[in-house]
């Protein structure tokens, strides 16, 4: 087939780095007892191959009472935060809490993100 009529269709699939989320203080799937109240988490989108090109453009945060599902103990959630994509800053996670924590309970952080080429 030698053309494309109306009815094709073209799919383009780009492969991207590994990302590495990380997240000051907090470590992924371990439990982290804070001293200190948290009032702004703050992190980064890194990639695994330095040359990538793909960049953060959005992510939400959301905090659950960890003795509760997520539909009833949820307590906290960011809504939708775009990225600033000056150079130096388009990876940057930073988002104010606002919510009181108990001393003694746990807590559970989801943060989602979406990066320019629609990953997530």
């Amino acid at each position: 087939m030698s053309f494309f009529s109306e009815w094709s269709r073209a799919c383009l699939l780009r492969g991207i780095s590994q990302p590495i989320l990380s997240i000051n203080h907090l470590n992924e799937n371990q439990t982290t007892i804070l001293e200190a109240p948290l009032s702004i988490i703050t992190g980064k989108l890194n990639f695994q191959e330095a040359t990538e090109q793909d960049h953060l453009t959005e992510y939400f945060i959301k905090i659950y009472r960890g003795d509760r599902t997520e539909k009833e103990g949820l307590i906290f959630d960011s809504g939708i935060i775009h990225t600033n994509l000056k150079p130096a800053q388009e990876n940057l996670i930073t988002c104010s809490i606002n919510c009181n924590f108990e001393p003694g309970k746990s807590y559970i952080i989801k943060i989602n993100y979406t990066t320019k080429f629609l990953y997530n």
